[in-house]
């Protein structure tokens, strides 16, 4: 194999290599938004727990002082 053959497959390889790269960052992207769906997701309902718990807290006092 001379030269300019081993060249010719390293770029070919290299090619191959930067396109298998950029399906994985793709696919990484894609799970970094997924993930930022099921955190904002999560935080909503974080939120309404919070919500409906300190509605729970509310009704409990008013029953305990009678109000």
């Amino acid at each position: 194999m001379d030269l300019k053959d081993l060249l010719s497959r390293t770029k070919c390889e290299f090619k191959g290599l930067e396109s298998q790269l950029q399906n994985y960052l793709k696919q990484l992207g894609n799970i970094v938004q997924e993930v930022v769906a099921a955190a904002i997701g999560y935080q909503t309902v974080v939120k309404e727990n919070r919500n409906l718990y300190n509605m729970v807290q509310d009704l409990i006092g008013q029953f305990a002082y009678g109000a």
